[in-house]
């Protein structure tokens, strides 16, 4: 399963930065942000383990 951008419709991948909204919606920092409010920040690797409904977007995860 893989994970599009809203803005630019293209792949996530998980070392780039994105922002996640109120609405839970993933997009690239570089394509901007949507109307709702930014929840959090980071590279998708770092959203996905902190957030588990992206846990079974990632083949493995850091448990803390």
């Amino acid at each position: 399963m893989r994970l599009h951008c809203l803005k630019c419709k293209k792949v996530v991948k998980y070392s780039e930065k994105v922002y996640l909204d109120q609405m839970n919606t993933v997009t690239h920092q570089r394509c901007g942000t949507t109307s709702f409010n930014i929840k959090d920040t980071g590279s998708f690797y770092e959203i996905a383990n902190k957030y588990e409904f992206f846990h079974d977007l990632i083949p493995f995860r850091v448990i803390k």
